[in-house]
């Protein structure tokens, strides 16, 4: 086949064992890099160039798993107790503290990110 005519390509190659899911990513974009959230679980979609993994492990689109990541490597981890179509709400570190019920966090996690120019 023929590479697809896109202004943004990605690739992606991932592996996970017992304990850990491994994540490469290489994406290619005409647009700019744009990086501005610094702070963990700052809402870096609504600003930033940023990569997203979502993660449902039984398939229900209840409780499903989101990475994201920007050019800095700030981070911001979610989980979603059902789609907001369906009334759902973020759980995370940045709407509760450890010990709520709406927090959500991952530990021990090992994130890194480069970005190439030319």
């Amino acid at each position: 086949g023929s590479a697809p005519n896109a202004l943004c390509v990605t690739r992606v190659k991932m592996l996970w064992d017992d304990e850990y899911l491994y994540i490469g990513a290489e994406l290619t974009s005409d647009f700019a890099v744009v990086a501005k959230a610094v702070e963990r679980n700052a809402v870096i979609y609504q600003t930033d160039s940023d990569f997203e993994v979502f993660v449902d492990a039984e398939g229900s689109c209840h409780g499903y798993k989101e990475l994201e990541v920007n050019a800095k490597n700030t981070v911001w981890n979610l989980m979603l107790n059902r789609p907001y179509a369906d009334g759902g709400g973020e759980r995370s570190a940045r709407v509760a503290t450890e010990g709520e019920a709406d927090y959500y966090e991952v530990n021990g996690q090992c994130t890194a990110t480069r970005v190439l120019s030319g």
